[in-house]
């Protein structure tokens, strides 16, 4: 991806961050870049989540020149052993769908969540499913 746009950044002493929006109004992508050719091993060791909530505090909208490479991650997470944590006793207990298929009988035996991020030359997707 290759833009000249108006972008939410922010610049810090180690660092500079830039927000990408996705396909969604609510869904964005936060880039964090360090400031030093050499500095990413000690952005990442530094990092803190609690940084996130000073970063995005003080994204403003400026003029950006980017250059992204396409990329796409995803994440396949098998939920059901957490979702028994919650208290949840059993997947196996039949369960009615009869509002989206009335012609068989389905029962819940796994629970995984699918979901994924994409960097094209339109800019940021992303996707996500439970089944």
């Amino acid at each position: 991806m290759k833009a000249i746009d108006e972008f939410r950044h922010a610049k810090f002493d180690d660092f500079q961050a830039f927000e990408i929006p996705c396909n969604e109004e609510n869904i964005s992508m936060l880039f964090v870049l360090p400031n030093k050719q050499n500095g990413l091993r000690a952005l990442e060791e530094n990092f803190k989540f609690q940084n996130l909530t000073n970063i995005l505090q003080k994204l403003r909208n400026v003029t950006l020149s980017i250059s992204l490479p396409k990329f796409k991650v995803e994440l396949v997470e098998e939920l059901s052993n957490k979702v028994r944590a919650l208290g949840v006793e059993s997947l196996k207990k039949k369960v009615t769908f009869s509002g989206m298929n009335s012609n068989y009988n389905v029962s819940m035996y796994q629970l995984i969540h699918k979901s994924s991020i994409e960097m094209h030359e339109n800019g940021a997707e992303s996707a996500g499913g439970t089944y």
